[in-house]
């Protein structure tokens, strides 16, 4: 009665903006602290916390250790009522169990972006990386700031798109990668940032294609036994391809780049929003390469909203993109099935179909000869916790996994025991992992 009294009055006003109604998360005694002395310095004055929207550190107090365990410095990020425009920058160390004020930095734009820390001259102690954002502005604005005592110095500027620190010209040096897409000029680089004759600049830089419309997704990884990034690059709403950038014999290369057409190689181009990923967990990142399962035409009578992708996921190896291994991936019920290497080894010899949604995935051979649909084999399905408990004992069902009050079960089909494609429960289970 009092919602609808307020909400249907003439005369009323009712605030839209959520974050007013809701309470900010209570501090921990130590940011409590970190807080306290910030208000001091500040004399009392309004201000208001920020935090980092993007990487690692997303909260308004970063704690780090500069001299690599020495001492603790913490960051605040603040904008002030003494000032319109503008975030700062705090820095703070502990003594006797009381933080104090080093020094104040003021920000070179209104939000903080992101915040890295690492050796980027290579002296043996940490610098302070941050991305700035501005309202004017499309491009960041990086600043990269050592500390001598209680001061500090902005020992390097420079604009990016997109960033992240690497480790790629060795000896555990720390580097920055920078992207610049530049739309308007139609041109894009990489650049590697670091420690250049005792300073920091710029190591090397390659291009990139300068007809993407922004970057999804940047992940340091080693290809063919070098450091390398993959870069996955946006096309519009929907189309991704994937880049990379590639340290080898001193210089920063793209193999993926073509040159005459200055764009990424069309082998990486892709219609489905399909991120690389560590697909077999060895700690290298894959590129994904979706192709149709067989059949649609005949199973599906050409409805392409009801395709079900195999990806085939590629290294990259003696100067060219090579199939590692294939999954299928069932994003709706959270998990991906990596096929068996019989199953495509360059000619598909099983599809699937779906028999109740993406809640029941049928297992099917396929003959690329004839193009038909063979002997199903297995069902993989999911089932909420509660039903899965209602479930008849003696079904064929076996369990394969569970999580978060999903449970994921094996239905086998007697008829494709025979089948040189059939797994049984032991194999599934080798083959199914859960989406992170």
């Amino acid at each position: 009665m009092l919602f609808l009294t307020v909400t249907l009055s003439g005369c009323t006003v009712v605030s839209t903006d959520v974050t007013a109604l809701m309470n900010p998360p209570k501090l921990t005694k130590q940011q409590q602290a970190i807080e306290q002395t910030l208000t001091n310095a500040l004399g009392g004055a309004q201000h208001t916390l920020k935090h980092p929207r993007n990487g690692n550190y997303r909260s308004s107090f970063v704690l780090h250790s500069f001299d690599h365990g020495l001492s603790t410095s913490a960051l605040a990020f603040y904008t002030s009522s003494k000032e319109k425009t503008g975030t700062h920058v705090m820095v703070m160390k502990e003594t006797n169990k009381k933080w104090q004020e080093v020094c104040d930095i003021s920000g070179d734009g209104n939000e903080v972006d992101q915040v890295m820390f690492g050796d980027f001259d290579g002296n043996g102690t940490d610098e302070l990386a941050i991305g700035w954002t501005s309202f004017t502005s499309t491009d960041m604005v990086l600043g990269i700031y050592a500390f001598h005592g209680n001061k500090y110095e902005k020992i390097y500027p420079d604009t990016y798109t997109e960033m992240t620190r690497v480790s790629m010209t060795g000896s555990n040096k720390d580097e920055l990668l920078l992207l610049k897409l530049d739309s308007a000029n139609k041109k894009a680089t990489a650049s590697l940032v670091g420690a250049v004759a005792g300073s920091i600049g710029t190591i090397s830089q390659t291009p990139l294609d300068s007809t993407v419309t922004g970057y999804a997704g940047l992940y340091p990884t080693e290809e063919d036994g070098s450091p390398a990034v993959l870069i996955d690059s946006r096309k519009g709403t929907k189309t991704m391809v994937t880049e990379m950038v590639l340290w080898k014999n001193g210089t920063l290369t793209s193999p993926l780049y073509d040159a005459d057409k200055k764009t990424a190689s069309a082998e990486t181009l892709r219609e489905i929003p399909i991120a690389c990923q560590d697909v077999d967990n060895d700690g290298t990142m894959e590129i994904p390469e979706p192709v149709e399962m067989p059949g649609y035409e005949d199973i599906y009578s050409g409805k392409t909203t009801d395709k079900i992708w195999e990806v085939r996921w590629m290294d990259w190896k003696n100067n060219a993109l090579t199939q590692k291994l294939c999954s299928v991936i069932n994003s709706t019920e959270g998990y991906t099935f990596i096929l068996p290497d019989n199953w495509d080894n360059g000619v598909q010899n099983v599809t699937v179909m779906r028999e109740n949604g993406d809640a029941d995935w049928a297992f099917y051979e396929w003959n690329p000869v004839t193009r038909q649909v063979g002997l199903r084999l297995f069902d993989i399905m999911a089932y909420a916790s509660d039903v899965w408990d209602t479930m008849d004992a003696n079904s064929s069902l076996q369990r394969v996994t569970e999580s978060d009050g999903m449970v994921y079960a094996y239905q086998p089909n007697p008829a494709g025991v025979g089948s040189p494609y059939y797994l049984d429960i032991g194999a599934v289970r080798q083959h199914f992992k859960l989406i992170d």
